[in-house]
């Protein structure tokens, strides 16, 4: 091609070539368009020089400058004469390059970018949808890819120019790049365009797709829309500078320091390779203008600079062919392996687009493998396990087991390596990967694991594998003989739909067992029968609990009951009878009970539930009827087992009662069943459970022995129901009182009960309920402690009478006797009625005895004539409670009295603290702290009964002088007398106790004076005056006037601290109250509701007006009846 018109000055910056290899265009650094007829080749076919600015700026025309080096030039669609080419300065442009009257006519477009001074943004790519071998819908739009630094335009050139769809990023990227792929046609369908494009390192794909529009009406054309939707893919390492489609489902992306792979299939790069350091050096000295990339049959084309380089993308088996080669066989497979599942990187470039024609060759890539990899097996015995898991696999992923069962079996048994074979085999056969192998292979496995005696493993083994691949003979033999029960009832049910063989093995294994005396269940496995026996009889498969289908669950169930509940022996198709231990009736059912009788009923019992078992069904050995009474008959004998009778009555007990419809029973037999439940001692409340069960569907006759029976069972719901149904009251009442069935837990159950009891037709009468009087004596020696707060309440509600003789009986326990009187004085709920004196009395005497601390609570709950205080001051003296003996002196009037009983308790404080110190081995310990507490509680009352004196309306202070004076004065001695004595070393820790309990009752009284009596009506200081000069008559300590001065001081300040926390709070509360009182007179009252009331007049000018929420408004009415305002208004 010649280009000597215009010099080496003008170089070529852009080439492209059309669609049939035709025409080449190259564009030059001076501006100008040439296009070359390749096959005449001498001169440009056609040539699209730059434009005149002022024919631009005259509107006549558009184009490129001179001087404005082409950076891209493409040939759009099929045409040869139409281009699109982008240059320097931001500028893209389509021409349409034709002839008229042997004159070139061009029509050209300018599609983006501005004459001006300052440049138009960097055009990084302008490329055309190539023309696919297939027609889309969206050729017919000549769609062209702008792609700027910081978004992608796809602008459609016909029917008119426009803009289709925007991609943008939020900043500009330095690097861009797209690449076209058009529609063609694969696996018979039609492939929509795709569009690759990147920002950077973001690589995204907009996919065309075309739709068909419904239309408007029949006779309309159908129509198709183009829709575009934009997929985000995985970003490169770095900044992507081309893109260039190797497939439909491989694009190969360059980076600026990388090859790489991106496959559609996976969304992921599959390869990647780092540049070639000769590629990579022309690369960084290049711009992104001056490279080109071009893909073309699996070859790369680059040209970058002044080098030009060419490449061959890999095969997708090229990484085999290299491992072939070394002879590496095991990783070989692992790598085909990878590649048949998809799993393995690589470009898949060599292999068809369908994924099952992949697969095909693949896999017969990986027999060849397979094959090859045999020859290692004598060269390397140690990776024998290696390659019996490798094939497995193969054999699995290919569905093609030939080799695996043939020439690998063959080849580990002519190596002596069996045993390696069979346990890998095993492996997959355990995890269900290989359901079917052939039974040549089955039994060979299977005979394996019987010589070496792993029993456990022909188990899995049989279980896992399909049964028609099993040798029936050689699984039956192994598993009877060794007790294999589970994988032959498999085999049975799935092979033969037999369930009885299983069964018959294990009855004939177990009466075998007992008739030799070698009966070991542990060692034969007998207790299969069970879980067998129950899956059956519920439709369910053995071993694995699945459902049947409803027939085979109907026969096996069927099957099952007609043998084990034979009456004779049953024959067994093709072995006779099944053995008996002798020839009484049901012998198959005897011979389950001899081996375990619960998990037998508990099978029954769970089959009972289904829908197998019902009247409506041919065989009658599925009626519930049939079984209960075959049960039944068969526990009648003599040499039953009581475990086994028990369980049948506890069996037929619920049913009965669960299925009323289908269960009926005789008296005889609901008798039976009683009589064996009333004997169990070890199911207690299972047995109860089912005898009330059975008594609600069938009741009986009941009698005494049938109570006596109940008592002896402790079955006391019954036994209780049944003295209602018999009326013995007198029985049932002393049942309730001595509480036999433990329910009275909470206070107020006993009486409930009674109460309830009492309420039923022949109790109702006093003259009725006089019947139940012996029993109540007589059982008030019998009654629960707790209960006797109950029975209390009942005598008082319904058995006043018998009050008197219920205290005499227990007269001989004082303890329960104050139990049942803290009914009639409880302080929670004290009763109204005014009990006898007599009661009063004893109540005084118990509660002195038995709760001292309530008995100043039970005198102050009362009026002071209600109780006798001088049989309540006796009883208290002589039980200690000296607080109380002081309160009642005190309500008497003789308070001088009650301090001498002060004086009395002090001199007996300090007689007991020197006799306990006296005693060198401390054994009045005890004794002393409870001296103490009594002092305490006397100090106490005493106290408190100064501070009543003093704060009376009606006091009289010298009185009230005198007894605050006689406190601290007892105290004071106390404190003289104990600081006055000398302890020995054994003792000093008793004498330390001492003084510091009387410290702190000298400061509580201190403290109850200063805090609770004011100073003008008893003054500390002529008070503790007249302590000092009363204690001078006795040698005294300094210590002992430093005790009272110190709290006297300590009560002073914390009366301090109380009134100064008092003045704040109070300052708070005003300041609250003002801040809120500020707030509602700036907003008004709040008015709840609008209601009129009509007045005559103005308010009376002396009302009081206060704040209650409404508002009141004067109003003039004229004789017309019109409001006039008024200025007045007033807010209350």
């Amino acid at each position: 091609m010649s280009n000597t018109a215009y010099g080496d000055g003008h170089a070529v910056t852009a080439l492209s070539v059309s669609q049939e290899a035709t025409y080449v265009g190259v564009g030059h650094a001076s501006g100008h368009i040439f296009l070359y007829d390749l096959f005449q080749a001498d001169e440009p076919a056609r040539h699209v020089p730059p434009i005149d600015p002022t024919v631009v700026r005259a509107g006549r025309g558009e184009g490129h400058f001179e001087g404005s080096p082409i950076t891209h030039l493409y040939f759009v669609g099929a045409r040869k004469t139409a281009i699109l080419s982008t240059d320097a300065h931001g500028l893209c442009i389509y021409h349409s390059l034709g002839r008229m009257l042997g004159m070139a006519s061009n029509d050209t477009l300018r599609i983006y970018g501005q004459y001006s001074l300052h440049d138009s943004p960097h055009i990084f790519d302008a490329m055309p949808l190539p023309v696919g071998t297939t027609d889309h819908p969206s050729n017919a739009h000549r769609f062209v890819a702008l792609l700027l630094s910081d978004k992608l335009l796809l602008i459609g050139l016909q029917p008119s120019a426009r803009t289709w769809y925007r991609s943008t990023v939020p900043e500009s990227c330095q690097t861009a790049a797209l690449a076209w792929f058009p529609a063609i046609v694969q696996e018979k369908s039609v492939q929509h365009p795709l569009l690759a494009f990147a920002f950077g390192s973001q690589l995204r794909l907009l996919h065309v797709r075309s739709v068909r529009v419904k239309p408007r009406s029949p006779e309309d054309p159908a129509t198709s829309a183009i829709v575009m939707a934009e997929d985000t893919l995985l970003s490169a390492p770095s900044s992507i500078v081309r893109l260039q489609w190797v497939h439909r489902q491989l694009l190969f992306v360059v980076t600026d320091n990388a090859w790489l792979l991106y496959d559609m299939r996976k969304n992921a790069y599959t390869e990647w390779q780092p540049h070639d350091p000769i590629v990579a050096q022309h690369m960084a000295t290049s711009s992104t203008c001056a490279l080109s990339l071009y893909v073309w049959r699996s070859k790369a084309f680059l040209l970058a600079e002044d080098q030009f380089f060419t490449g061959d993308f890999l095969p997708w088996d090229a990484r085999l062919q290299e491992l072939e080669q070394a002879q590496d066989w095991y990783e070989a497979l692992r790598l085909g392996l990878d590649l048949y599942h998809g799993t393995s990187l690589g470009s898949g470039i060599g292999l068809p687009d369908s994924r099952s024609e992949q697969k095909y060759i693949i896999a017969k890539r990986l027999q060849t493998i397979q094959q090859n990899a045999l020859r290692l097996l004598s060269a390397s015995p140690a990776d024998a396990h290696t390659l019996v898991h490798l094939c497995g696999q193969v054999a699995i992923a290919t569905a093609d087991e030939t080799f695996l069962y043939g020439d690998l079996y063959w080849a580990y048994e002519q190596y002596d390596m069996e045993e390696v074979y069979v346990h890998e085999l095993e492996q997959f056969i355990l995890r269900g990967q290989l359901h079917t192998p052939p039974p040549s292979v089955v039994q060979r496995l299977i005979a394996f694991r019987d010589r070496r005696q792993e029993y456990e493993e022909v188990s899995q083994l049989i279980l896992h594998v399909d049964p028609l691949q099993l040798d029936l003979d050689q699984v039956l033999r192994v598993c009877s003989e060794h007790g294999l029960w589970g994988p032959m009832a498999h085999v049975c049910e799935h092979v033969m739909h037999d369930y009885v063989t299983p069964v018959a093995y294990l009855l004939s294994t177990l009466c075998t067992q007992l008739l030799r005396h070698e009966f070991s269940a542990e060692n034969a496995n007998l207790y299969a029968i069970f879980p067998l026996l129950s899956a059956y009889l519920r439709g369910l498969r053995y071993p694995s609990l699945t459902p049947m289908e409803p027939t085979d669950a109907v026969k096996a169930a069927s099957d099952i009951m007609s043998c084990l509940f034979s009456k004779g022996p049953f024959e067994w198709v093709g072995h006779g009878a099944i053995p008996t231990l002798d020839h009484k009736p049901y012998p198959y059912l005897r011979l389950v009970w001899s081996l375990d009788s619960e998990p037998f009923f508990d099978g029954i019992d769970l089959a009972f539930e289904t829908d197998i078992f019902g009247d409506e069904r041919p065989s009658s050995w599925l009626h519930r009827q049939t079984v209960v009474q075959i049960l039944l008959e068969a526990c009648q004998g003599p040499s039953i087992p009581e475990d086994v009778s028990l369980f049948t009555a506890l069996f037929v007990a619920r049913n009965a009662a669960k299925y009323p419809q289908f269960v009926s029973l005789s008296d005889q037999q609901v008798q039976w069943v009683f009589t064996v439940l009333t004997s169990d001692v070890t199911n207690h409340m299972d047995s109860e459970y089912a005898l009330e069960c059975i008594l609600s569907v069938h009741p009986i006759q009941l009698d005494e022995a049938h109570i006596t029976a109940l008592r002896r069972a402790t079955f006391w719901h019954i036994y209780e129901q049944a003295l209602f149904k018999t009326h013995q009251f007198n029985e049932l009442f002393r049942f309730y009182l001595l509480d036999l069935d433990g329910s009275h837990h909470a206070p107020g159950q006993l009486y409930a009960r009674i109460a309830e009891m009492l309420s039923r037709s022949g109790l109702r009468k006093a003259a009725q309920r006089d019947q139940l009087h012996p029993t109540l004596v007589s059982s008030v020696a019998d009654v629960p402690d707790s209960l006797l707060g109950d029975l209390a309440q009942v005598v008082s509600r319904y058995f006043v009478s018998l009050n008197d003789a219920v205290l005499d009986e227990l007269n001989s326990t004082p303890q329960r006797q104050y139990l049942y009187l803290t009914f009639f004085f409880s302080l929670d709920q004290p009763s109204m009625k005014d009990w006898p004196i007599p009661l009063r009395r004893l109540w005084m005497t118990r509660l002195a005895e038995f709760c001292p601390s309530q008995l100043v609570a039970q005198l102050e709950a009362h009026s002071l004539s209600y109780f006798d205080l001088d049989h309540a001051r006796k009883e208290a003296e002589d039980f200690g409670v000296l607080h109380a003996v002081l309160w009642i002196y005190d309500r008497q009037g003789q308070t001088p009295y009650g301090m001498d009983v002060l004086d009395k308790h002090i001199d007996t404080v300090t007689q007991h603290v020197n006799n306990a110190m006296d005693d060198h081995h401390g054994r009045l310990w005890i004794q002393t702290q409870h001296v103490f507490q009594q002092l305490r509680d006397l100090v106490h009352m005493a106290s408190r009964l100064c501070i009543e004196r003093t704060n009376r309306k009606d006091a009289v202070m010298e009185d009230a002088r005198e007894l605050w004076f006689r406190l601290l004065h007892a105290l004071m001695t106390l404190e003289h007398t104990l600081s006055a004595r000398n302890a020995a070393p054994a003792s000093s820790a008793l004498l330390s106790y001492a003084q510091e309990q009387s410290r702190m009752l000298t400061q509580d009284v201190l403290a109850s004076l200063v805090t609770s009596v004011s100073s003008d009506t008893v003054s500390f200081s002529h008070l503790f005056r007249r302590l000092v000069d009363d204690m001078s008559t006795v040698e005294q300590k300094y210590s002992d006037v430093r005790v009272v001065v110190e709290a006297m001081l300590s009560a002073y300040r914390l009366r301090c601290e109380v009134l100064t926390l008092s003045v704040r709070m109070n300052e708070a509360d005003v300041a609250r109250l003002f801040h809120e009182l500020t707030k509602e007179r700036g907003s008004g009252w709040f008015i709840p509701q609008a209601q009129i009331h009509v007045t005559q007049g103005s308010p009376h000018p002396k009302s009081n007006v206060r704040a209650s929420q409404y508002a009141i408004h004067r109003v003039t009415l004229t004789p017309s009846g019109e409001v006039l305002p008024c200025s007045s208004d007033l807010s209350m």
